[in-house]
């Protein structure tokens, strides 16, 4: 009775709010983290479902309204096949370092990326890009411009990453030297 009810509040969230979605990601993530043995695949489902999360935050929650979901399994399919090196790493160590260091660029990116379109309503192209040395100029007015939603990517990076270091997946052993 409790979990029917449990659900039933899980799903009028989830009909009125696409914000449960994210907290639905972030369990699915801790669960891969607990039960998937090997370091390399735990990496790799750990940060593509953090993609994932940003990708269904900023560009479905935080997004305007009429954003399709084409682009979601566009960018899906991509992150899955350029993260495919993370599956075949074996040192447990090595994976956790090169999964945070991932998931730390991606928030960071998400973050400027977030502030800059919030500013200019729109994505900075490349020629854009090459302005970047001029930001220590700009400095006080970038953190004038951040506002609570865009550490949305820090908290869910901040969630995720711990996963990656602690335990050893479902048998809870580490390989030696790793």
């Amino acid at each position: 009775m409790l979990v029917g009810g449990a659900a039933a509040g899980l799903f009028a969230v989830l009909a009125v709010s696409l914000h449960a979605l994210l907290v639905l990601g972030l369990v699915a993530i801790w669960w891969v983290q607990r039960r998937v043995a090997e370091s390399g695949l735990r990496a790799y489902w750990t940060v593509w479902g953090f993609l994932m999360l940003l990708d269904l935050y900023w560009r479905h929650i935080e997004g305007p309204a009429d954003s399709g979901w084409g682009g979601t399994v566009f960018s899906a399919a991509l992150a899955g096949l350029l993260l495919l090196p993370l599956a075949w790493l074996r040192w447990r160590r090595g994976a956790a370092g090169a999964a945070t260091g991932l998931v730390l660029l991606a928030g960071l990116v998400a973050t400027a990326l977030a502030v800059y379109a919030g500013f200019f309503g729109d994505y900075p192209g490349l020629t854009d890009l090459l302005y970047a040395e001029q930001l220590d100029q700009v400095r006080d007015s970038i953190r004038a411009l951040l506002v609570q939603r865009h550490f949305a990517s820090w908290l869910l990076a901040l969630a995720v990453c711990p996963g990656l270091w602690l335990g050893g997946g479902a048998g809870g052993t580490a390989r030696p030297g790793g």
